[in-house]
């Protein structure tokens, strides 16, 4: 009796020494932007802490929620939600604790854009187009509708992920401006759905944009953090980072031709002097193309 009771209190400790982290449910079943790519850095760079920090176990929450629960939840710094994924914005460092890696080397700071196929030919037909004239539609409490109304662009604010890409389909707004690590498979998620969506071939916007973790700022949050960060390091040194971006990432933009569109680049009011500097370290720079014909899809 007395060794079954010490192999459960034995049992019992081994289970409250392994790491929990969860990560929350989109809200939109339709939402793959951190499913492929984010989480998958988060298992490789846990996988590579391991033998030095022990035993863990991530999974995804029960509930589905929008980026601003999600954020709560985590600032609340209970049971629940762990960790999340957005842009390196200083003013998440006030409540949040950024694990400061650039997740996607800074591909996401290249935006190109979603519109209607009336709107692509009508933009085709003209030898040159100032983006400036035309609507952007962004999500409610995104700092990118900030840093394009600070650069003199004209931003609708649209709600909900899931409802811009109704709004630009209605001609609500002209553009909706997309990491090219994520527009083709907005693009083919809405399909059958919105056929009347597209992507512009010419042109793109650039700012200093990537993607962190962020954990609370509480003990087990600090523990979380200094796990990935070793982690992190681990697989930018041995070279499995950037075997996940060549397997993940380039497919999904290198038809896109980033290196032959007309780029504009603008300020990022909202990144630190350090974050750009870890973002410029690691940064992905597209190689210059020949200037090709331009068609919409």
């Amino acid at each position: 009796m007395k060794l079954i009771l010490l192999m459960f209190l034995a049992s019992m400790a081994a289970s409250a020494q392994v790491l929990v982290i969860e990560y929350p449910k989109p809200e939109s079943s339709g939402d793959r932007r951190y499913a492929d790519y984010y989480w998958s850095v988060l298992r490789l760079a846990m996988k590579k802490s391991r033998s030095k920090f022990g035993a863990y176990e991530i999974r995804e929450s029960a509930v589905d929620m929008n980026e601003r629960r999600a954020k709560k939840l985590i600032e609340m710094g209970g049971d629940g939600i762990d960790i999340m994924v957005h842009g390196n914005i200083s003013t998440w460092g006030a409540s949040l604790n950024s694990v400061q890696f650039p997740l996607d080397k800074g591909v996401l700071g290249y935006r190109i854009f979603l519109l209607r196929k009336d709107t692509c030919e009508e933009m085709l037909a003209r030898e040159s187009n100032n983006l400036k004239n035309y609507t952007i539609g962004q999500g409610s409490g995104w700092e990118d509708i900030d840093i394009l109304r600070d650069a003199g662009y004209r931003v609708v604010d649209g709600g909900s992920y899931e409802n811009l890409f109704k709004m630009l389909s209605e001609g609500r707004f002209d553009l909706f401006s997309r990491g090219v690590n994520e527009i083709k498979k907005e693009l083919d998620g809405n399909r059958s759905i919105h056929p009347n969506l597209t992507i512009e071939p010419r042109y793109a916007i650039y700012y200093p944009l990537t993607r962190y973790f962020y954990v609370a700022k509480t003990k087990k949050g600090e523990e979380i953090k200094k796990r990935l960060l070793y982690g992190l390091n681990g697989i930018n040194r041995d070279g499995s980072l950037d075997k996940l971006f060549n397997e993940v990432i380039i497919p999904t933009i290198s038809d896109l031709h980033i290196g032959s569109r007309e780029i504009f680049y603008i300020k990022n009011p909202f990144i630190t002097e350090r974050d750009n500097k870890i973002l410029n370290e690691n940064l992905f720079r597209p190689a210059r193309e020949p200037v090709r014909k331009f068609q919409c899809e």
